[in-house]
Order: C-alpha cells, then structure tokens, then sequence
C-alpha cells in the first residue's frame, strides 16, 4: 500500500482526497493520512468497525506525538454503506482523487458492480485514481459475488490489486 500512496501523491500540488471505501480497522486510511499527507474520509456500514477504527487512529495519533514527525492525521470517520454513499450529504459534496477500498466490493453482487462503479464518477476528480483489492476464492461462481467463502482452513486466497486512472 505504501508503494500506491507514494505513487499517487508524490507528484501531487495540494493534499489529495482519499475515499476508504468499507475502511474495516483503519489500517489503510492511516496509511495514506500519515505517508501521504492525504484528507481521509473512511466510511464503513459496520459500527464495530468504526469503532475499532477510531481506536487504532488514536493509537496511531499517539505514537506520532513522541516522535518528530508529529502531527494529527486528517481523518473522517462515517457510518455509511457503500452502495447507499452517493445519498450521503457529506460525501456527495465532495470530489475525490483517489477511491480505495480492501475488498469490500466483494460484498456486491456482479451484476450491480457496473451500475456502482457507473455512479461513482461523480464523486471523482478528472484525474481520479480508482484502486481496489480483491480477493479471488473457490465459490465465486456459485456466489455470485468477487469473493467465495470456504470452510476449509487450509484454503489460502489469492489476492490482487486493480487500479484505473485514465491518464496511465
């Protein structure tokens, strides 16, 4: 993830918009806040995931404040369902340069997925950078969805990023 924050906001002028798309912990919106200097808004459905969330920002925040580099990470937290964002007031006034979401658009079925990624550009920037992690499992075809669940322990996924930028 390192390696995508450094190569999107490298070059940039301003603090780029970051949207964590199903932000889960938090990890990632760190991440671009802390190496990226970016404004983070992390939205998540799931209250237990906020939560958590706002405690690993605090953390983080924290251990920032003994070191040099000190300083507090531009993140927003929203309780918000991905596929009901462009409802949200908050969201839909402002434009992103960058969407990101960790598996979370495994959650929706294959036949909504062209119909949402459709509707998103109009949260996005002209040069927006779309990145997305999926996770490929044994039951994608019975399910319906980007990600098959198994019971089998042993199963290991296997895990790819995807970004677009119609500029590259």
């Amino acid at each position: 993830l390192k390696t995508v924050v450094n190569g999107c906001c490298r070059n940039s002028k301003h603090s780029l918009n970051v949207l964590d798309i199903g932000c889960g912990l938090g990890f990632d919106a760190i991440v671009f806040a802390n190496i990226g200097g970016c404004h983070v808004h992390a939205i998540d459905a799931v209250p237990q995931f906020l939560t958590f969330c706002k405690q690993n920002l605090q953390r983080m925040e924290s251990q920032t404040q003994t070191t040099e580099h000190a300083h507090a990470l531009d993140i927003h937290l929203l309780r918000c369902d991905f596929t009901q964002m462009l409802n949200n007031d908050t969201l839909s006034k402002h434009k992103y340069d960058i969407l990101w979401n960790n598996a979370s658009l495994m959650h929706l079925p294959k036949t909504e997925c062209n119909q949402w990624l459709s509707d998103i550009h109009s949260i996005c920037t002209g040069e927006a950078v779309f990145g997305s992690i999926f996770y490929a499992g044994p039951n994608e075809e019975q399910s319906g969805e980007f990600e098959g669940y198994t019971d089998d322990e042993s199963f290991v996924p296997n895990c790819f990023l995807s970004t677009y930028n119609k500029y590259e």
